[in-house]
């Protein structure tokens, strides 16, 4: 079978002096990749509204290595790491005219994508899309850091939730030797930050679509973007995966509320309904509780719930 073209996406966000040097890390280790014939490389960079000038003129100059590069690069002015899933996304599958191959979309400063091994597992990952006609695949990672203390744990547990939403949907790789909490090794790890789409699978213009349609009533560009698309991806498929090689990556700003404003605006789409019923669900409370303290679960499920709840008292009102 043909090594199918993978068009990589890779995206940053700026917002202080600690991401714009991550970004210069970035940017020298995309230099070393981009001649890669099988390898479309294009950044994406999200930059925040707080972000000074002279940092701004930095971030401008780190991009013009890439563009004298001829190497495509998004400057999109955001507030997280949402930002470059839907409109990068949409704007990518318009603009590339063979319907081929595979988008790609990683974190850059999470996953080596300069190395040997990641583009061997990432190569591995698109073969199998294609050979299984799937349309969507996860490359999981091999470590996770999500923080510490409760702030860590609360993430955990959310993304528990959304793990056991599309569990009987994705095809995981035996990950016991992953240095991972438990319970992703055994409920999975559905928002690891790479997510990859089938150019070719008629589904496609189906799922992005319906993305078009809850775009217009939630806002998918912080938090909520990446567990939304491949929560809706696991009710049109099955999801295949691979384990990538993974570095640390230091977590962002996130606090409880966010969970609660993230759960709103998953309210507000298609998805409002089946994910109510998940987190309401007294069977996925226990196996989540089986990992972590059980009144931490409860007060996650609790902001997830209170998030939904008042995205449906607006429905009711419509």
């Amino acid at each position: 079978m043909e090594k199918p073209i993978i068009h990589l996406y890779l995206r940053h966000f700026v917002r202080d002096t600690a991401t714009l040097e991550r970004y210069r890390d970035i940017v020298f280790r995309v230099l070393k990749v981009h001649q890669n014939p099988s390898l479309l490389v294009s950044m994406v960079i999200g930059f925040s509204d707080g972000l000074s000038a002279d940092h701004r003129y930095q971030m401008f100059l780190l991009s013009r290595n890439l563009l004298d590069r001829n190497l495509a690069v998004h400057h999109l002015p955001a507030r997280g790491c949402g930002h470059a899933f839907l409109s990068v996304l949409g704007q990518s599958i318009a603009e590339i005219r063979q319907k081929e191959g595979i988008i790609c979309l990683l974190d850059a400063d999470q996953f080596p994508f300069d190395e040997p091994r990641f583009q061997q597992q990432l190569d591995k990952l698109a073969s199998s899309m294609g050979r299984e006609a799937r349309f969507v695949g996860l490359g999981l990672r091999e470590h996770i850091s999500l923080g510490e203390g409760k702030l860590s744990q609360w993430r955990e547990i959310e993304e528990m939730f959304h793990a056991l939403f599309v569990r009987r949907k994705v095809s995981y790789k035996d990950r016991k030797s992953a240095s991972i909490p438990p319970s992703y090794k055994d409920l999975g790890d559905p928002v690891p930050g790479c997510y990859c789409f089938n150019l070719a699978h008629p589904k496609l213009p189906a799922l992005f679509a319906q993305c078009a349609r809850d775009a217009q009533r939630a806002d998918l560009w912080g938090y909520a973007g990446d567990p939304y698309v491949i929560m809706l991806a696991s009710t049109f498929s099955r999801i295949v995966s691979e384990i990538m090689p993974t570095h640390d990556n230091p977590p962002g700003l996130f606090t409880l509320e966010d969970i609660g404003r993230k759960s709103v605006e998953l309210g507000k789409t298609s998805l409002y309904r089946a994910y109510l019923a998940c987190v309401k669900s007294e069977k996925n409370l226990r196996i989540i509780q089986r990992y972590y303290p059980p009144d931490a679960v409860r007060t996650v499920q609790q902001m997830i719930l209170h998030g939904l709840e008042r995205s449906g008292k607006r429905r009711n009102r419509r």
